[in-house]
């Protein structure tokens, strides 16, 4: 009788192959929305970039930190695309030719303001600071009155939108480098800290995240500092892990 000896399986070599694979769908799965939004966006902006855009009719876009847009003009509309981020616009008054800015399912749309669109997690919120704004939703439904000086609009899903007011000199501050707060969670401003500050901040604890920031304006010249203030409001502080790692916490 003869007997056949098959070696053992190279368990090092399958692991190892097993991690390599494992990380090459990750990186696909992280790096593959990026890729295609370059290919659908006109002009990006990274990590603490801002970038001002001269439109050819004399408008005039600023984008946020890590924000996309695409631009389709033709001789009888203006429509810009907000992508991703955030971006405030001057809009040159046009009767005969409506400015619109999509983002998600929201489309405002003037013929002359100065308004903000910032879009997070497929949301938007539009604030106006001079003039009137329509607003329709995704099945092309328009708000039953037109947002004006301070008023603004954010999308609850299911084409239903919240409405609020404010101080018309709040919207788009960040523009001149300032973050004012009125009433928002610590989470949702370490989120908007994100965008100025390269590497990873942690915020762990989900209670602390919940809690709120009221009548607040921070300094965006200094991000880390900027960070640090936003946390001290809850007593909080922000401790460097690793180069490039942040952790915000009360521990």
């Amino acid at each position: 009788m003869s007997v056949v000896l098959r070696p053992a399986p190279n368990w090092t070599l399958r692991v190892a192959v097993g991690m390599v694979a494992a990380l090459a769908v990750l990186a696909v799965i992280l790096v593959l929305p990026s890729f295609l939004l370059s290919l659908e966006a006109d002009y990006e902006t990274a990590t603490a970039e801002k970038r001002v855009l001269e439109l050819v009719d004399g408008s005039v876009a600023v984008m946020a930190p890590e924000s996309a847009i695409a631009i389709e003009y033709s001789e009888t509309t203006r429509i810009v695309r907000l992508l991703e981020g955030e971006a405030f616009f001057y809009v040159t008054p046009n009767p005969d030719r409506p400015f619109r800015v999509t983002a998600g399912d929201a489309t405002a749309s003037t013929v002359g303001a100065t308004f903000n669109v910032r879009m997070r997690s497929d949301h938007a919120r539009i604030s106006v600071r001079h003039g009137l704004v329509d607003v329709a939703n995704g099945a092309g439904q328009p708000m039953d009155a037109p947002l004006e000086a301070g008023h603004w609009m954010k999308d609850a899903g299911d084409d239903d939108f919240v409405r609020g007011s404010g101080r018309y000199q709040d919207v788009g501050r960040w523009t001149q480098d300032e973050l004012s707060v009125g009433d928002r969670r610590l989470g949702d401003l370490v989120d908007d800290m994100r965008r100025y500050i390269p590497g990873v901040i942690l915020l762990l604890d989900s209670e602390l995240s919940n809690e709120r920031v009221t009548n607040s304006t921070f300094n965006l010249d200094n991000p880390n500092r900027a960070l640090r203030n936003i946390a001290s409001r809850r007593g909080a502080e922000v401790r460097q892990l690793l180069p490039g790692v942040l952790l915000v916490s009360r521990d």
